[in-house]
């Protein structure tokens, strides 16, 4: 829901519903709870009949939002770790192209989605988001599971996330998180470019 929140800025004065449905999965309950947390913290001002972002509070919501989806969000989406037959990146992603079809049900992530952002970064790993994971995706996509692998697959969090300027990648907020996450120098200045 917090990811909602920095992707559209908006909603922050919008009704629980209207958040709610925007994060996904989510209930107005969650929402109006998460408000009333942005305005304890002081992130978010409030005054009898609206909310807005307070100086600064989009800033320290986004670093509280890029703790907490390392230590939290991402192992709940996380799928898991594979292996790919291809050797080249090239071979891979077009192996996994081919095996999702549907172009509105996944969407690159980490160095993978910086690529296409910026042309500045790839990495060895491959990351993809999926909007509704198949029962077996790693049958599905001809993967063998590898903890070590350089494919991870994870589950979208939210229908937000598949927002942004490049149809082929998610958001830019959800490729710079991963590409913090790969904590190695490189992935961090792919990183700074994304939010940049």
């Amino acid at each position: 829901m917090l990811f909602a929140l920095l992707v559209q800025p908006e909603l922050v004065g919008a009704p629980d519903r209207e958040l709610a449905a925007a994060a996904g999965r989510a209930s107005p309950q969650t929402a109006n709870y998460l408000r009333k947390r942005l305005v304890i913290s002081g992130h978010v001002l409030a005054s009898r009949s609206s909310h807005q972002w307070a100086p600064e509070g989009r800033r320290q919501a986004t670093e509280l939002w890029l703790a907490g989806f390392a230590t939290t969000l991402f192992p709940n989406l996380s799928i898991g770790g594979f292996r790919a037959s291809g050797h080249d990146v090239g071979q891979v992603e077009a192996m996994l192209e081919s095996g999702l079809k549907d172009g509105d049900s996944w969407r690159w992530g980490g160095g993978a989605a910086a690529h296409r952002l910026t042309g500045y970064y790839r990495g060895d790993r491959t990351l993809l988001y999926l909007a509704d994971p198949p029962p077996s995706p790693a049958r599905q996509l001809r993967l063998v599971p590898d903890a070590e692998g350089d494919v991870w697959l994870a589950r979208s969090p939210g229908p937000l996330a598949f927002s942004g300027p490049n149809r082929a990648t998610v958001h830019p907020l959800l490729v710079y998180a991963d590409l913090i996450g790969e904590c190695h120098e490189r992935a961090r200045d792919a990183a700074a470019e994304v939010r940049r």
